[in-house]
């Protein structure tokens, strides 16, 4: 597949969303980058920041429901452009806010913003994929949309530089803003068919008298309920290990090993310079590598895709708990960065196999709600148990985590094909 096969292959309204959430993402994403830097100056104690950079994800634990029932009513259109419409306000905030509280009210409404986005944007994707390109479509929309978090890390800290931190932000919140132009066409388009000649559109809504089930369906509906909440506690591993653990503390790995710099032949590289770029390999794979990832699991299937990179990040993390070697870390870096970004793809994707007609934001709300608990939890118990119990147990933790959700994915599904 070719990058003009790709763009052939995505729906117009699929290409929109993923930008405009792309878009969105920026101050958010810029923060990170420099609000530990930035915070003496507009009047945050060092010591607040990592709140700050946190409630957002721990509001989106009650807000991503809401989204999924909000969505299910209205459809997916007018909760999206609204939440890119706030997210731009947020960025706003971020940059005209003194002190804490006024930056903290600011992030609560940006987690609310992003609830409606991810479940907007994924609703919108799967309402425009069929069977055999779901995967294709979710690692299309990971890529691009991540895309802006990338930007924002890169070029933010040298407009932050370069022009400061407030007009870095202001220039951010009018691209933002122009992300609800760019995708108000996606709301005024007609539903496409899918090959099942099943009505797909930002806009569907649920059945609200569906037909009375017949007790082979009622057996079938069980069945779909325990896969997806398979694919839930897979989500809540995926969040807990990717976005918890990884994300979270390659940088005191790196640090406890090494110190402050590392020497590269003559050279000293600081910690801080080499986490950066590790992490950043995330969204370069999320960018370069999402559909082709999401594409995979098209073809061999979801099941395949899902335990491989289950499997290759378990090898990985064993790689971050023994080894204590750049070359050995960086690879498992990558290799588990590779591994999270196909097991988002396929577990997406998934929702849309799973999902009945006209339930697919409540769905997607809940999925969403298990991958921000792990999100949340991730770096809570993650730095609590490597104080307490050292790091190289801390990761093997998110190794169990992840055989656990491998194998509680493997019975369910083989319990599905038996039955």
């Amino acid at each position: 597949m070719t990058r003009s096969s790709l763009q052939q292959m995505v729906p117009r309204p699929v290409a929109l969303v993923s930008a405009a959430v792309a878009l969105s993402l920026l101050g958010d994403s810029l923060l990170y980058a420099v609000l530990p830097t930035e915070a003496e100056a507009i009047g945050v104690p060092i010591g607040l920041v990592g709140v700050l950079l946190s409630v957002n994800r721990f509001i989106r634990l009650l807000s991503n429901t809401w989204a999924g029932s909000v969505c299910a009513r209205l459809g997916y259109a007018r909760p999206f452009t609204a939440a890119l419409l706030l997210g731009a306000a947020t960025t706003a905030v971020y940059g005209l806010a003194y002190g804490f509280w006024a930056l903290f009210v600011a992030r609560v409404l940006w987690g609310v913003s992003w609830s409606f986005l991810r479940v907007g944007g994924l609703g919108t994707v799967l309402d425009h994929a069929t069977p055999q390109d779901r995967g294709l479509l979710m690692g299309f929309f990971l890529g691009i949309s991540r895309l802006g978090s990338l930007v924002a890390v890169a070029l933010g800290g040298f407009l932050t530089d370069a022009i400061g931190y407030r007009p870095t932000l202001f220039l951010f919140a009018a691209l933002s803003a122009m992300a609800a132009a760019i995708s108000a066409p996606t709301g005024g388009r007609t539903p496409p068919r899918s090959k099942e000649g099943v009505t797909r559109g930002i806009t569907q809504r649920p059945d609200d008298d569906p037909p009375p089930a017949s007790p082979r369906i009622e057996a079938a509906s069980v069945d779909v309920s325990r896969r997806l909440w398979a694919v839930y506690a897979c989500g809540y591993a995926h969040g807990f290990v990717m976005s918890g653990v990884i994300t979270a503390t390659l940088g005191l790995l790196l640090k406890t090993l090494y110190g402050s710099a590392i020497a590269v032949g003559s050279l000293s590289v600081g910690i801080a310079t080499i986490t950066g770029l590790l992490l950043s390999s995330r969204w370069l794979i999320d960018f370069g590598l999402g559909p082709y990832l999401g594409h995979l699991s098209d073809r061999l299937g979801r099941h395949r895709v899902i335990l491989a990179a289950f499997l290759i990040g378990t090898l990985a993390l064993a790689v971050f708990a023994s080894v204590g070697s750049l070359l050995p870390l960086t690879v498992a870096t990558v290799a588990i960065f590779a591994a999270g970004t196909a097991l988002s793809a396929a577990l997406d994707a998934s929702l849309g196999d799973l999902a009945r007609p006209g339930q697919q934001a409540r769905v997607i709300g809940r999925y969403t709600t298990f991958h921000d608990l792990g999100s949340a939890c991730g770096p809570l118990l993650g730095y609590a148990l490597g104080v307490w119990l050292g790091l190289g147990l801390m990761y093997g933790l998110g190794l169990g985590v992840f055989l656990a959700a491998a194998g509680l994915y493997a019975s369910t599904f083989k319990q599905s094909a038996e039955a």
